[in-house]
């Protein structure tokens, strides 16, 4: 059985997106992959946009892009003969969706126009990994042609049912690697100490919460995970935040288990990134999350409420029973691993 992972996230610099890889590298570690990563999804689905007038003209109007986007685009890669080999060459497609298939954003039509054309080729497909919000008819119906999905917080799987479609609830794969890999870390918080990742969705009305709420007397630090946060950074020290910044991927790629016991020497975290809110809550790191731009976050506090967290007087979650949480991210990993058996 020849299997094709096509891994969209937004970079492999990312420490979210980097721990979510190696999280289903350890899922699918028996399983023979072969991958197409997310820099050559991007830069396939650049060249077609560029090659094709047509193709701009749909993406510059909602009701085109939705209605044709992914007809238009499926048609154009058949074209390929590189990509369609590679369909073609396996027997499964195998899709990480990440954050990317909402409200019809050309990057996650991209994504469902890969699907599409895998079914024109009886393949079969299935979807893990995803949240998905708020996306367009033509849309519900190519993924109503995929033999899996899986998705990785309730308020995707809700948004589907609503549609009529079934979803498994499953674990997203950082929580597999947080899981596998990063084992008990001992270490002291520093209540003066904040941190701040900002996320994709990071606006004034954030940084007016901030301001707002951390007092002037505590140590405040800026995580950059990627290129967004340099308007991010630059926004707060606007506003007089006096900031240290500590750039995630040079611990990450240096030491993995250093970088996360950076991360439990805070007293809390202020976040819109949802890897990092995994992060700080397998940790135990208080967290105050951050409007994004989906409802992953939010999605994924509402399903650990069920796994057994509670809800502090601040808002973060705080792990009752550490057990308890290993026991369901074991079950929600084999949801990802169950429909190849």
């Amino acid at each position: 059985m020849k299997i094709l992972l096509i891994f969209d996230s937004s970079n492999l610099e990312n420490v979210g997106c980097k721990s979510t890889s190696l999280g289903i590298k350890i899922l699918y570690q028996d399983y023979k992959l072969s991958s197409i990563f997310s820099e050559e999804i991007f830069e396939l689905n650049r060249n077609l946009i560029k090659s094709s007038l047509i193709l701009k003209i749909i993406i510059r109007f909602k009701f085109l892009k939705e209605r044709f986007f992914c007809k238009y685009t499926s048609f154009l890669l058949s074209k390929n003969p590189i990509f369609i080999e590679k369909i073609k060459d396996n027997d499964i497609i195998l899709i990480n969706g990440e954050g990317t298939i909402h409200h019809d954003k050309f990057t996650g039509l991209f994504l469902l126009s890969i699907i599409k054309i895998s079914k024109k080729f009886n393949k079969k497909v299935f979807l893990i990994n995803s949240t998905i919000q708020d996306i367009g008819k033509e849309s519900i119906k190519i993924l109503s042609k995929l033999d899996e999905i899986v998705v990785r917080d309730f308020f995707s799987q809700k948004y589907l049912k609503l549609k009529g479609i079934n979803a498994t609830l499953g674990a997203d794969a950082a929580w597999v690697f947080m899981n596998n890999k990063i084992k008990e870390i001992k270490s002291i918080p520093d209540k003066n100490k904040i941190l701040i990742t900002g996320g994709v969705s990071f606006v004034e009305q954030h940084i007016d919460y901030l301001f707002k709420n951390i007092k002037k007397d505590k140590k405040v630090y800026y995580l950059y995970v990627d290129s967004a946060d340099k308007i991010n950074i630059k926004s707060l020290k606007k506003r007089g935040f006096r900031l240290n910044i500590i750039y995630a991927d040079k611990i990450f790629n240096k030491n993995i288990y250093d970088f996360f016991l950076m991360l439990s020497k805070f007293g809390f975290i202020f976040s819109g990134r949802h890897h990092i809110a995994i992060f700080a809550y397998y940790l135990r790191i208080p967290l105050i999350p951050l409007k994004s731009n989906t409802y992953k976050i939010e999605g994924t506090i509402h399903t650990l409420f069920a796994l057994g967290y509670k809800k502090d007087i601040i808002g973060s979650c705080i792990l009752l029973d550490k057990k308890k949480l290993s026991l369901a991210i074991n079950l929600a990993q084999n949801n990802l691993v169950n429909f190849f058996k």
